[in-house]
This record gives C-alpha cells, structure tokens and sequence, in this order.
C-alpha cells in the first residue's frame, strides 16, 4: 500500500544511523582496489538504506550505475545540465534535490518512469563528478486497493458522489511526473556520504601523484642510464666489428671454418649495434623536449621517401598521394621518423613483385569517397599509410607496439630487430596523439594516426 501507519516509518534518528551505517560501509569499500565501482557493484550499494531506484556514480569519465537508471547517454546530458545548476556550486551546502525532475528539465520526460525524482551531489565539479539517486514516478510504488472500474457510483445529496475510479484518475494525475519526496535526514546523510568520498578521493589523487612522481623520476633515472649505456657501449662494439672485419680481410690467419664463425661474429655485432642504436634513439627522443611548429607534411613526406629511397630501389613500390596532405602544429624530425618507419614497414612487408602504398588523411568532420574520421580520432585529424602486404593477424594487433617485438623470423622480409613501431607509438603518444590499425592477411595494412596539436590547415585537394 502506498500510505503505512507513522508507527511503520522508521524515526528520523534511527534512519540517519542505518543510513550512515551502510554508508561507512561503502566508503571502506571504495577505499580499497574496486576504488568508486565499490558503491554500485559491491555489496551494499547505494540503494542500500536509501529509498530509492536507482543510483549512478560519474568520475573520471566513467559512469557506474546500480538498479533503475536512465540510460548513458541520458546520464551524460543530464551530468551537463546538472553542472549549469546553481544549486550544486553553493559552497556551503550543494545538493539537489526534487521529487519533480521533469518540471525543470523537460527531457527528464523520456525516463520519468524511473527517474522522476532526483537526489544529487557534487564530488569535484571541475571534474563533473557527481553522486545521484532515481526515485520512479509514484505510481509505480502505488498499489490501489482493488480495481477502482467495478465500485458502484453512489448518488449523494448534492449529485452524484465522486466514484473510486474518479478518484482514482485525480489521484493519478496529481502524483504524475512525481516521486515520492526526499526526507531531510535522506539528504542529511547523501551530504555527510559526499564529504567522505571526497576526502577519499583527494588522498587517492595525493597517493597517485606520489606514486606519478615516483614513475618519473625512475623513468628520467631509466632513460638515462639507456642514453649512456647503449652511447658507451657502441664504441668497443664497433672496435670487435672492425677487428674481426681485419681478420676476414687476411687469408692468411684464419682457415674456412674460421672464417665462417668470424662472419657469424660480424653478424651478431652487427644486430646488437642495431639493437643499442634503437635504445639509444628511444633515450634520446624521450629526453629531447618538443619542438611543435606549423609543418607542411607534403614537404616532411617528401623528405621520408627521400631517407627510404634505398630500400625503395630494391623493391620496387608506387607510392600513392591522392591529394596534397595539411599543415599540422607538430616536431618536424619527429612526425619524419614516424613516416619513415611506416613507409619502411610498408615496403618491407609484401610478397608482391611490385608493392603499393598509399599515404593519406581524413579531416575531422569529413564523410564520402574518402571514409570518416573513427571514434578513435577524438575529432582530431586522421593520417594513415595503407600497404597491400601480407597483414597482420589480429591477435597481435597489440604485441607490434612492444619494443623488439617481431612477428617473423630475423632474416624473413629484410630482418629488423622489431623496434620500428614501438618507436612511432612512442613519438605519437608524444605529441598526445594515438595510433591504430586495420589489417586483413594477404590484403594489406592501414596505420592511422593522430597528433593531437592546432587543427590542420587543409589546403585544397
């Protein structure tokens, strides 16, 4: 029944101590590895104590939701509209609550059924963080004592007396669009909840920050000890590369069998020398500050090509450019390494007599022949390489972007030391972009990347 004795309810002091209670409770649970996920998957819940739907948590650009809830999307333009409410920037007290969403926001009308009242508080506006409870629309709490169609209609001294059905419709209509309202003491302690994740969550962000300047110092301590390493070590390696270079050259020392573990010496220097100039170039791309400026990459990609040329000669491939590429705000040696390790990639990975590669961009807000820039963009502009090699399996989409990682035998396709790619995903996460790939076996490659600096400046295609 919708209406229960006042000896049913329980006191307000009562429902604040369960209510504090189950909330204690969620904070120790959010304090641990779940982190805020504790409050919405765990046991209890933010439904627990409180009278209410549904709950849902926003933070760090993730939803976590328990019960009845709007959609995510909903969520996401209610989080907006919530962040414009003057009621949640007060500095004593920031709360909203109501028992009628959809009267000030009209687009609440689409999830009344669920959310027709709406408890919510702030956790770092800055980062819209926010704590919410549903309440349905009172008529789905309502259980009417029979059907109100098979009352008689009683007459009354004054005309007909208002019928069970009657009353039943006006009842409806003064409950709809509503939920039950939210008590002082529910609000009460939503509040006190609100300052405990709040103080949870700053000494959670002064442990990461603790644990962030830790990384880097142990990284700049790690680059370093790279940078100096692999540079000293270059040195005697290429003095044993020398040496046994000197013994080959003289027939006179060395006998056929020799010779053979010589040459295999020459062989081993040689990768290891490949493998220190990597480290090395990694070391110092990490330790060289950017330097972004307004790039022609028509012009940078001329400039690869010309540093591929050599390869290019040995296997013969047609390199495609359907229209001039943009400006971009970049580092110009940096974004022409890129290219370079993509068109090496590209070159290098075909069984094809004759090999094609197509180097290209999508503009942000561009659709046709061309394709669309993918959700993966973030709305920034798209270049790729396209190759129509032998591809890439897609269970080691992830492992090529590991540093000497390689999918194939050392002397297969030109050998290499597999540390091509995990250079460029450095240099792109550098300049706050993101690379991706689409790959089919036998058909080819595609590398997208982003960087994310001004917008492009696209000049006519």
């Amino acid at each position: 029944p919708l209406f229960r004795c006042h000896d049913q309810f329980p006191s307000p002091r009562s429902k604040s101590r369960t209510l504090d209670g189950v909330h204690q409770q969620l904070v120790a649970a959010a304090a641990g590895d779940a982190g805020l996920a504790a409050l919405t998957d765990g046991a209890p819940t933010l439904l627990d104590a409180m009278d209410a739907g549904g709950a849902a948590v926003f933070h760090h650009k993730r939803w976590w939701r328990v019960g009845k809830t709007p959609s995510e999307a909903q969520l996401e333009a209610l989080g907006d509209w919530l962040g414009r409410r003057s009621e949640l920037h007060a500095p004593r007290r920031p709360v909203y609550a109501t028992d009628a969403l959809v009267h000030d926001y009209p687009e609440a009308e689409a999830f009344a059924e669920v959310a027709s009242g709406l408890l919510a508080l702030p956790l770092a506006l800055a980062h819209k963080s926010l704590l919410l409870w549903f309440r349905p629309e009172t008529l789905q709490t309502v259980t009417w004592a029979g059907n109100p169609e098979e009352k008689p209609t009683l007459p009354g001294p004054h005309g007909p007396r208002l019928t069970p059905r009657k009353s039943f419709e006006l009842f409806v209509e003064s409950v709809r669009r509503r939920s039950l309202p939210w008590m002082s003491v529910e609000i009460d302690a939503a509040g006190r909840l609100r300052l405990l994740l709040i103080e949870l969550v700053l000494e959670q962000a002064e442990r990461l920050a603790d644990i962030n300047a830790d990384l880097v110092r142990s990284n700049e301590a790690l680059d370093a000890f790279a940078y100096v390493a692999s540079h000293d070590l270059q040195e005697p390696l290429r003095g044993i590369t020398r040496l046994t270079h000197q013994l080959l050259d003289d027939a006179t020392l060395v006998n056929e069998e020799q010779r053979k573990k010589l040459e295999g010496l020459v062989r081993l220097t040689t990768r290891m020398d490949s493998l220190l100039a990597s480290i090395l170039y990694s070391a110092q791309a990490a330790r060289t500050a950017l330097e972004p400026s307004a790039v022609n990459l028509d012009e940078l990609l001329g400039e690869a090509v010309e540093m591929v040329d050599v390869r290019r000669a040995e296997r013969p491939t047609h390199l495609d450019v359907p229209r001039p590429l943009p400006t971009a705000v970049c580092d110009r040696v940096q974004v022409r390494e890129v290219l370079v390790n993509l068109l090496t990639n590209a070159m290098k990975y075909s069984d094809r007599p004759r090999r094609r590669v197509e180097i290209g961009y999508l503009a942000p807000d561009e659709a046709g022949e061309r394709g669309s820039a993918p959700p993966e963009a973030g709305g920034h502009a798209v270049y790729f390489v396209r190759d129509d090699g032998i591809g890439i399996d897609p269970r080691y989409h992830e492992q090529i972007f590991k540093m000497f990682a390689r999918l194939h035998g050392r002397s297969e396709y030109g050998g290499g030391i597999g540390a091509g790619l995990a250079i460029v995903k450095n240099l792109i996460e550098r300049h706050g972009g993101r690379i991706w790939l689409e790959s089919a076996l036998g058909k080819g490659t595609t590398f997208y990347f982003t960087l994310e600096g001004s917008p492009p400046e696209t000049r006519a295609a």
